[in-house]
C-alpha cells in the first residue's frame, strides 16, 4: 500500500463507497474508490485526509461481515494490510466485492500465465515488482529466500 494516489484529474473510479455515519458513528467515514487498476481508501481524519492504495494484484481476500442491514466490507492484502468500510447495504457491499474479485482475477491471471521459469528470470521479475512497489520489502525478501534456497 501506498499513501500515493497517482491518479489523474481525468481519471473516473469505477465506483465510490461510503460508509453510513449512523453504524461508523464518525463525523467523516472513510471512502473507498475502486479504479481499474487500484483500489484506494480516502479517510477524511478530522485534521488530515490520508490516502491509501492497492493494486489488485496485492489482494489476498475480500471478506463481508453481514448485518440485517448494513455489511463491513473488508480487503487484506497479501503483505497484511487491511481496508474496510463499514455500514453498507448489503446489495451494495455483495456488488462490490463482485467488482473487485473480478478485477483480482485478471490481475493475477496475466501473471501466472507468463511465470518465469529459471531462478534468475523469476528473480528479475520480483525485484521488477518490488521496484514498482507491487509488492512490499516483507512481501520481496520472503520470495526472494524461497527462490534462493530452491537454487
Amino acid at each position: 500500500m501506498t499513501e500515493e494516489t497517482g491518479n489523474t484529474p481525468s481519471e473516473a473510479p469505477v465506483a465510490v463507497l461510503r460508509g453510513s455515519r449512523l453504524i461508523t458513528r464518525e463525523w467523516s467515514p472513510n471512502r473507498i474508490l475502486l479504479f481499474e487498476d487500484r483500489i484506494e481508501e480516502h479517510d477524511l481524519g478530522f485534521l488530515k485526509k490520508t490516502v491509501q492504495s492497492l493494486r489488485y494484484g496485492q489482494v489476498a481476500r475480500v471478506s463481508l461481515f453481514r448485518g440485517m442491514l448494513f455489511t463491513e466490507l473488508r480487503i487484506e492484502s497479501t503483505g497484511g494490510q487491511e481496508i474496510e468500510v463499514q455500514g453498507l447495504r448489503n446489495a451494495r457491499a455483495e456488488e462490490a466485492k463482485r467488482l473487485i474479485e473480478e478485477r483480482v482475477a485478471r490481475a493475477v491471471r496475466p501473471a501466472e500465465a507468463s511465470s518465469p521459469v529459471t531462478p534468475e528470470e523469476r528473480l528479475r521479475a520480483l525485484t521488477r515488482l518490488h521496484d514498482e512497489g507491487v509488492i512490499t520489502e516483507a512481501e520481496f525478501e520472503r520470495k526472494r529466500r524461497e527462490i534462493v534456497e530452491g537454487l
